[in-house]
């Protein structure tokens, strides 16, 4: 937390920026600490704060010292007191809990405006909580707080943090595998993994901005698609269309426009298992394959999606193992942007943390464009 020189306090009666002789504390209770910060965190005026025990300082601008002496947590934060477990700040204004201070201890969480106490609860209440001592980590302007064991940095959590009372718990750790990627009509191409998506830039090695929550903003998706697929040229009344199918519900939008739903199961022949749907440039059939097998293949005449009529195509002639594929884009281009699965990667635990981009499991490397890169495969022309 801190730059510069850091603190060091030894096994002494705590003497750092405090000063005990005119203190009412026993100096013998409690008074020597490990070095280890309880916690810090920031407030909504720009203050930022260090927690220790009984005492909190605060730093200075260039967070590499102190102003004044340390202060007793009790005097100046309302119900809280010593050995606080973590804290952490809602910035932006992604949340109504925008510009709110929290602070847990002993199970319950503190809501502060700068060191104004507002309210507290349990946090027991917050579904499936970590066990152990907490580390919550929170971002700017991202409504997605992070919550770890401390000291082992696993049990990771997520939750939407518009209410403190009961915040909804979201998945944040995902296998490292794409669940579908798609073009739209506009150019675009965007890629699907747990609650989130991404938009790739236009060099198809990596993305443009943040991630975000697919709910907010693809109505009717939610999380774990299981395929999608854009239908190009002018071959049917669908082009221009993007399809994703989703828990036996193909669902199809302009762009990001939603526009009408259906059931698959009314489609003839439908292979069972995930899905993987494969269309092509200036093609009206679409090949539907059971995905991470690369088999069941059905053709579909897809002028209509309400009940396709079946065509009978020749078996795979893509250029690549469907077998190991999870995701495939067709270009007008006769390129190809495939998402391999975990028996071509490897599959590794990615955390979508709460900065939304893609981590490693302990937040030590940020990986978001190396792991793309591992992940894609272009594949420009057969006649390149």
């Amino acid at each position: 937390m801190l730059r510069g020189n850091a603190f060091t306090i030894t096994c002494f009666v705590l003497t750092i920026a405090t000063n005990l002789s005119h203190s009412s504390i026993d100096p013998t209770i409690w008074m020597c600490v490990d070095g280890e910060v309880d916690t810090a965190v920031r407030t909504r005026d720009g203050s930022t704060y260090m927690f220790m025990s009984y005492w909190f300082w605060k730093l200075n601008d260039r967070l590499d010292g102190v102003v004044g002496n340390a202060s007793l947590i009790s005097h100046e934060w309302q119900h809280l007191y010593n050995n606080i477990e973590t804290a952490f700040y809602m910035s932006g204004n992604s949340t109504p809990m925008t510009g709110k201070t929290f602070f847990i201890q002993d199970n319950k969480w503190f809501q502060f405006t700068n060191q104004v106490f507002e309210e507290s609860g349990n946090v027991e209440n917050w579904t499936d909580i970590p066990s152990g001592d907490l580390l919550v980590i929170s971002q700017p302007n991202n409504p997605i707080i992070g919550v770890y064991e401390k000291h082992v940095g696993i049990g990771l959590v997520g939750y939407y943090f518009d209410k403190p009372l009961a915040p909804e718990t979201i998945w944040m750790c995902v296998d490292g595998e794409v669940d579908t990627a798609v073009r739209t009509r506009d150019g675009s191409t965007y890629m699907f993994m747990s609650y989130w998506f991404w938009k790739l830039n236009d060099r198809l090695d990596g993305v443009v901005g943040n991630a975000s929550l697919i709910s907010h903003e693809w109505q009717h998706l939610y999380n774990n698609i299981e395929t999608a697929f854009y239908m190009s040229g002018n071959s049917t009344p669908m082009t221009g269309k993007t399809f994703f199918i989703q828990d036996n519900k193909w669902l199809q939008f302009a762009n990001q426009v939603f526009e009408e739903s259906g059931n698959v199961e009314n489609w003839t022949d439908i292979p069972s298992g995930d899905l993987l749907v494969i269309s092509q440039p200036n093609n009206p059939i679409i090949g539907v394959y059971e995905k991470h097998v690369g088999i069941g293949l059905v053709g579909y005449y897809f002028d209509k999606p309400l009940a396709p009529e079946v065509r009978h195509i020749v078996a795979n002639t893509i250029p690549f193992d469907l077998s190991e594929t999870c995701a495939v884009i067709a270009y007008d281009d006769g390129s190809y942007l495939v998402f391999y699965d975990d028996t071509k990667v490897g599959r590794n635990c990615r955390i979508v943390d709460v900065n939304r981009g893609i981590y490693n499991y302990f937040l030590d490397v940020f990986l978001s464009e190396v792991v793309f890169k591992r992940m894609i495969l272009i594949i420009r022309s057969a006649n390149n």
